[in-house]
């Protein structure tokens, strides 16, 4: 079961040598130590920022999870990664509070997904971007943008078939920090 607070970014890749220059880049950040998941992640929420600190694990094999402190839509780190990577960026975060569901994805520099829902709303505040393949079109008889409640399920869901396993990332217990100076 998932925490009361996800807020993490998946980028898809084999070369963690070259994500972790493009997390430094990105991020402003030089320091890079080792250890276990950072208590000041759940301690250190930063609303309209960029966060300030990244725990780096790999998931699977060519994915790593990079959980972070930041409920900032990271457009800018979507299309950086993805496209200095060549590769597909995912960012997730959830509130369990509120029911506040959200996913962002880019591939190669391009945002081709985003859809945020809010658990009191039948129907996502923003969906946009094109259809994944593994989306009905015709879902509700009428088109496809017309998505139905987006919540932590679907948030499983969407995840398993972009290739990310959300249960797998408890198992990770030692990370990469990448931690901004106070």
């Amino acid at each position: 079961m998932m925490k009361p607070v996800q807020l993490h970014l998946h980028v898809k890749t084999s070369n963690s040598k070259k994500l972790y220059s493009a997390l430094q880049q990105i991020s402003g950040i030089n320091e890079i130590d080792s250890g276990s998941v950072p208590a000041e992640l759940e301690c250190s929420l930063v609303l309209d920022a960029d966060p300030t600190i990244l725990a780096v694990t790999k998931s699977s094999e060519n994915w790593y999870c990079i959980r972070h402190n930041s409920f900032k839509k990271l457009f800018e780190w979507g299309e950086y990664l993805s496209s200095e990577l060549d590769t597909l960026f995912v960012q997730i975060s959830f509130r369990s509070e509120d029911g506040f569901s959200y996913l962002l994805a880019y591939e190669k520099g391009k945002r081709i997904r985003e859809i945020e829902g809010v658990g009191s709303t039948e129907t996502p505040v923003t969906n946009e971007g094109e259809l994944f393949s593994f989306e009905n079109p015709f879902a509700d008889g009428i088109s496809g943008k017309d998505l139905q409640m987006f919540d932590l399920d679907s948030l499983y869901d969407y995840c398993l078939e972009l290739g990310v396993d959300l249960d797998n990332l408890q198992c990770s217990y030692t990370c990469r920090i990448l931690r901004k100076d106070k």
